[in-house]
């Protein structure tokens, strides 16, 4: 950290920062706590609910297609080809990876192995056939194909896509939209109702409900921990976009850096946003909104601040 900025990040600085930083996080885990004693009393039936929500077979079947679709969009040849020129000194090692530095890079054969594999089990996951092998088939090589890429260049935050695989290899994710279904009637087989709400079904959805609070969450969290207010009533968000300017040469379609009001009120929203997920999923009705504001939350990142995530 203070390698990025020697003059600036002194021993004075840190002197001052770090405390504030830990006043900040006790600030943060008292209201978080308060939170959760409050939901757990006040909300107590709505936590009930939200941990056992059902859903249908074929509300888990459209998820399936829908990710795995997602899959299909984000991942090509190139991703995984960039590493393969390079020595293990040429590679960046996410947090706990240095260990594997003798390992990697792997052979060029067990990349394109992998890769190969990959490109097999994903269409059929995607059509649900042998879902039971080819989901728990199909997370593993992924751990392998979504990993190559973070070893070189800029690290994307994707494993929550991931862990969606994971999450749909414990589950029953082929009982309906899929080949084994009709597999299944060809034979006469007894078929699942894919429009019987079940147990078995929702809580896969709980698990990637707690999963995307958990995304959002912590974002928040180190905002304020690190800027406290500051973060968003400062010019730190205007800032942030005039620098987008300057790294890309072009102007954003909203040019919200000319309105600093309204750059402070976007942070503020910003930081409840993203701290107040989780604590929003419990909420049928708050889920739905914080599910829309999502979309707003990514869409006006890409049209005002030029980033896409």
């Amino acid at each position: 950290h203070q390698l990025k900025n020697p003059q600036v990040y002194t021993p004075d600085y840190y002197s001052t920062y770090i405390p504030a930083v830990i006043t900040r996080l006790l600030g943060l885990l008292w209201m978080s706590v308060v939170g959760l004693l409050l939901i757990m009393t006040l909300g107590r039936n709505y936590v009930r609910d939200f941990w056992a929500h059902q859903t249908t077979a074929f509300n888990l079947g459209v998820f399936r297609i829908a990710l795995l679709l997602d899959f299909l969009l984000v991942f090509e040849p190139s991703l995984i080809n960039n590493m393969l020129g390079l020595t293990s000194e040429g590679l960046n090692y996410p947090l706990g990876y240095g260990l594997l530095k003798g390992l990697l890079p792997p052979p060029a054969w067990f990349v394109h192995g992998v890769w190969g594999l990959y490109n097999v089990l994903l269409p059929l996951a995607l059509i649900g056939l042998f879902t039971r092998f080819t989901m728990p088939a199909l997370t593993a090589a992924a751990f392998l194909v979504m990993l190559f890429p973070q070893l070189v260049g800029k690290i994307n935050h994707y494993h929550h896509m991931w862990l969606g695989l994971l999450f749909l290899s414990f589950a029953p994710s082929g009982d309906a939209l899929s080949v084994d279904a009709l597999i299944r009637r060809w034979r006469g087989k007894p078929n699942v109702d894919p429009h019987q709400y079940q147990l078995k079904y929702g809580r896969t959805f709980v698990y990637v409900w707690l999963t995307m609070g958990a995304v959002y969450f912590f974002p928040g969290f180190w905002k304020f921990a690190a800027s406290g207010w500051a973060w968003a009533f400062s010019d730190n968000v205007q800032l942030k976009i005039i620098a987008k300017i300057f790294e890309t040469g072009q102007q954003p379609l909203i040019p919200l850096h000319n309105y600093p009001l309204l750059c402070k009120l976007g942070g503020l929203g910003a930081l409840i946003f993203e701290v107040g997920f989780p604590f929003a999923l419990v909420f049928p009705k708050a889920r739905a909104l914080f599910a829309l504001g999502g979309i707003g939350f990514h869409e006006s990142n890409k049209v005002i601040m030029q980033i896409s995530f």
